[in-house]
């Protein structure tokens, strides 16, 4: 995991590190902001959602028995199935999917484009 500390980003303390072991509920080791993101019950809106991509080349989609994108108080995560979906591609081809959870406060993953599935919207249960 030394390869994370030579990224601002990926810091232990501020940044996003993913920590160094897996752990419940929580990754041991796992950067300060993120655990205190994770550990806070406010909700950020009255709804919230995550997106992420399989194939995400940035991000590390899935390490210590969870999905790095998902947080406590998402109300649904959208997994994106499709190579199509890097880590640009997430925010940039997805803009039907946003504004459906924007105004709808959900998407239908029937009958889109996207090769999409919805994983449990309840990660530390």
């Amino acid at each position: 995991m030394e390869f994370y500390s030579s990224f601002k980003g990926c810091g232990k303390k501020a940044g996003f590190f993913p920590g160094t072991d897996g752990g419940m509920p929580y990754p041991t080791g796992l950067s300060d902001f993120l655990l205190e993101l994770n550990q806070n019950p406010t909700k950020e809106g009255k709804y919230a959602f995550s997106l992420l991509s399989i194939y995400d080349e940035t991000v590390v989609p899935y390490i210590y028995d969870r999905y790095t994108s998902e947080f406590s108080t998402q109300d649904a995560c959208y997994k994106l199935l499709s190579p199509e979906y890097n880590h640009i591609a997430v925010k940039d081809l997805t803009v039907d999917i946003q504004y459906d959870l924007v105004t709808a406060h959900k998407h239908p993953t029937q009958g889109k484009i996207h090769v999409i599935e919805e994983i449990s919207n309840k990660i530390m249960e």
